[in-house]
């Protein structure tokens, strides 16, 4: 959790994942009371299959820019759709994508930008 502004308002940006059905999410919300209450849930980047799902987020607020929050996430691509397989992790690849909040407010639904392609990486061969 990053606090933007001095009057605890508090920025939470998270992975979200359901098993049963491989649904995974990049999800944010805001706390305008210091973390008492969360608001404005948004989903900045989902996935419907287990062949595409999210890891290893890490999210900043802006030390200069007030208001101003960035978000990071790596998109795991696997070479199966099926989530029993029993793949081994070098066979994974995808890229690392970002996304940035600005406003007064930023977890609205508007403020959070549409994610961007970083780095792409590829299997070790």
């Amino acid at each position: 959790m990053g606090f933007l502004r001095p009057r605890r308002h508090g920025l939470l940006v998270g992975l979200s994942f359901d098993r049963s059905t491989n649904r995974n999410a990049v999800s944010a919300a805001t706390s305008y009371d210091g973390g008492k209450s969360w608001t404005n849930q948004q989903t900045i980047v989902a996935y419907t299959t287990a062949q595409f799902f999210t890891d290893k987020n890490s999210t900043t607020a802006d030390p200069i820019h007030a208001g101003t929050a960035y978000t990071v996430w790596d998109t795991l691509i696997s070479p199966t759709d099926q989530p029993d397989d029993r793949v081994h992790a070098a066979a994974y690849t995808g890229p690392a994508e970002f996304s940035r909040a600005t406003g007064s407010r930023p977890s609205e639904t508007s403020s959070w930008s549409t994610p961007r392609l970083t780095r792409c990486t590829t299997s070790p061969t």
